[in-house]
């Protein structure tokens, strides 16, 4: 049995044995009944006094503090008491957590903009301001296809086919390329994540300019050597000293404008692989020279 109905027990025994069983032997059986009547309209009206003090606690704010009870509302407010505090530590937690999550989400070097079914925006991140020239405050709300109305984005966000990644270019900020792909989650919920790959691609325009150009510039001396080693080898008696003397001295400098560009060829690769540069210093050569020859 509850506490609740045993304190009530309690207290409609202690009516009847305090106030009916002395006036109905003093006054009669009826004057004792209507005392019993008495003391339970005051009880209704302890109760009623209690729930409406309960019904305003509801109807306010959550912040409120419980009313004081007696006697069985003590312990009916005391269990409120109880599951408010349980509730307003787990919404503490809970917001804790969203807040770090928030901050994550600020932290990465991609920019993140969650939008609903319907294509509002719910939430952007600082990195995401910076790509599309959009305000979290500002822009909250509203219809994403509003604010970036590129062709080729709205026809990605309409085909449904997120599996491969759109290049956005000549958006919102000028001279900014951007790698976009959307990421549906939860209940009809996406997230389009955005990678600057400006600095990337004109990387990979210089390299291909660079490649062109070294193509290009390579053809010319590879003819050169071809053309004079192909006349030495077939008709090398022919020649006097100083025509052979020359076309060497013009095979030599072409071998050494090669030399240059395969030079300029590795010295590209260990920059987009990352190697460390070369360290270059001057060697004095004689005192090296007379250590191997001592030795």
């Amino acid at each position: 049995m509850s506490a609740v109905w045993v304190r009530t027990l309690w207290l409609l025994f202690a009516c009847a044995c305090v106030v009916f069983a002395p006036v109905a032997i003093a006054f009669g059986l009826a004057w004792g009944l209507a005392a019993i009547i008495v003391c339970l309209l005051l009880m209704l009206g302890w109760h009623l006094y209690f729930l409406g003090q309960l019904t305003r606690w509801l109807e306010g704010s959550l912040d409120n503090p419980l009313p004081r009870g007696r006697g069985v509302w003590e312990i009916a407010f005391a269990g409120l008491h109880r599951r408010v505090r349980i509730r307003l530590e787990q919404q503490r937690v809970l917001s804790e957590t969203l807040e770090r999550f928030m901050r994550a989400f600020q932290a990465l070097p991609d920019g993140v903009i969650a939008f609903d079914r319907h294509r509002h925006i719910d939430w952007i991140n600082e990195r995401a301001e910076t790509h599309f020239a959009l305000s979290a405050e500002i822009d909250r709300g509203q219809a994403l296809t509003n604010l970036i109305r590129q062709p080729d984005f709205v026809a990605y966000l309409d085909g449904g086919h997120y599996e491969e990644p759109l290049i956005y270019r000549d958006g919102r900020v000028e001279g900014l390329t951007l790698l976009l792909q959307i990421i549906p989650y939860g209940n009809d919920q996406n997230l389009l994540v955005s990678r600057d790959i400006s600095q990337i691609e004109r990387i990979e325009t210089m390299r291909r300019d660079f490649i062109a150009n070294v193509s290009h510039e390579l053809k010319t001396p590879l003819t050169v050597v071809a053309g004079f080693s192909e006349m030495l080898a077939d008709d090398y008696e022919s020649y006097g000293t100083g025509e052979i003397k020359h076309y060497l001295a013009l095979i030599c400098e072409q071998n050494a404008r090669m030399k240059r560009l395969i030079e300029d060829l590795l010295t590209l690769s260990a920059l987009e692989s990352g190697g460390p540069a070369p360290n270059e210093e001057r060697v004095a050569l004689q005192p090296l020279l007379n250590s191997i020859l001592g030795d």
